[in-house]
């Protein structure tokens, strides 16, 4: 392997490994212990809505084709309440 393709692969990992986070613990993670620290980006060709818990907050309404929301945290990540949504709708995506 040449140093051009390693250079391609450490700038690979830097872009993704600076996505979220405050720069604190492992991979720069931020929130609690447990949590997991998430940003949605829209692949879709549709505008979409993140529901958090059921409902729908302003800065996740209306997602267009390749946005993204802000980094959030989300405590269970078992369980972590998020759906997606066609926007302005109230039916779940499967």
């Amino acid at each position: 392997m040449t140093i051009r393709p390693l250079r391609a692969l450490a700038l690979l990992c830097c872009a993704a490994l600076a996505g979220c986070g405050d720069g604190r613990g492992l991979l720069g993670v931020a929130g609690a212990v447990g949590a997991a620290t998430v940003r949605f980006v829209n692949a879709s060709a549709s505008p979409l809505d993140l529901a958090v818990n059921g409902t729908v907050p302003s800065a996740n309404a209306n997602i267009a084709p390749g946005a993204s929301v802000g980094c959030f945290a989300v405590v269970d990540p078992t369980v972590p309440g998020l759906t997606v949504r066609q926007a302005d709708t109230t039916t779940d995506l499967g």
